[in-house]
């Protein structure tokens, strides 16, 4: 039997073996993210170019709702928040 042979440190070759590896791994990973997106669009892009195509009928539904007293603020009087800091030309023609 053989004794273990001792590491090795990593070699040039080696070390660009594992980087081209990396490199092939996230380039096919990506190419799936972007066929993804690619679908995604052109699906998208299908239905808004052939809405007429598509049968649908519209459904309108209204709702009423009602705030409870002492959670909304009161309508601010006078300078508003956008003509703090302002010049008074600028806080003239913005009213």
């Amino acid at each position: 039997m053989h004794a273990p042979s001792p590491k090795r440190p990593a070699t040039k070759k080696s070390r660009k073996a594992f980087w081209l590896k990396q490199l092939h791994m996230w380039h096919w990973m990506s190419s799936a993210v972007s066929l993804i997106g690619l679908v995604l669009f052109a699906v998208t892009g299908f239905t808004l170019n052939h809405a007429a195509d598509i049968e649908g009928t519209p459904v309108v539904s209204e709702k009423t709702a009602q705030i409870p007293l002492g959670t909304s603020r009161p309508a601010r009087q006078g300078r508003t928040r956008r003509c703090q800091g302002a010049t008074a030309e600028t806080r003239r023609r913005l009213g």
